[in-house]
């Protein structure tokens, strides 16, 4: 997993001066992600027989 880089001024107060909130985009590839302790996603696969089975029904390559 590569680490992100986050400029000084990004990395700043959580709002501007103005009180209007920020944030900072960013690009993650390949992610394995997990909600409520369950694996949704690894390596940039679906993996939860739910998300396998729309990606089959959509005709997407791979699954």
């Amino acid at each position: 997993m590569r680490e992100g880089f986050i400029s000084p001024i990004s990395a700043g107060p959580r709002r501007s001066e103005n009180g209007a909130p920020r944030h900072t985009d960013g690009i993650v590839t390949s992610p394995s992600v997990w909600a409520d302790e369950v694996q949704l996603e690894d390596e940039g696969v679906y993996v939860h027989p739910r998300l396998v089975e729309l990606c089959q029904r959509m005709g997407i390559p791979g699954y």
